[in-house]
């Protein structure tokens, strides 16, 4: 394990659990007066969901669910952009900005409800492969036709 730099207080190591695709393993080493201490913390990246059944819309989720919200998604989208095009201050495009969310987490909620497995299965495949599409084909494939686009 590295050293941290002389002047961080904390630093995390990261790296993914060589038995398990789904498992990502922080070391969190904390730099005390005296001693220091380390701290394990395990993430199951293999679930798609929070402990309430709502989806987790990390960068690999969305990626994989990235054509959805292209179709689904779009004319929140759009209106989105249109607005902030017409004026670049962020708080005039909140409303817009919420709608684009809803639509989005509504839209991962439906999928993850349709297609459970496909779905964790490819995100999961993203997560571990750094959202490298060609490294997933086979579970886009997987998904895309258990949730089809129309």
């Amino acid at each position: 394990m590295d050293s941290c730099p002389l002047n961080k207080k904390n630093c995390i190591y990261s790296y993914v659990h060589p038995l398990s695709t789904a498992l990502i393993v922080i070391l969190l080493y904390l730099w005390h007066h005296q001693h220091s201490r380390i701290e394990v913390i395990e993430l199951d990246m293999a679930s798609a969901v929070d402990a309430a059944g709502n989806p987790i819309p990390t960068s690999s989720v969305l990626m994989a669910s990235s054509k959805h919200i292209d179709i689904r998604c779009r004319s929140e989208n759009v209106e989105f952009l249109k607005c902030k095009k017409k004026d670049p201050n962020p708080e005039k495009c909140l409303d817009k900005g919420r709608e684009v969310t809803r639509c989005v987490l509504g839209l991962l909620k439906d999928l993850h409800q349709k297609c459970t497995k496909e779905m964790d299965e490819y995100a999961g495949c993203m997560y571990y492969n750094t959202n490298e599409f060609d490294l997933c084909r086979k579970q886009q494939q997987a998904f895309e036709k258990s949730c089809s686009l129309n």
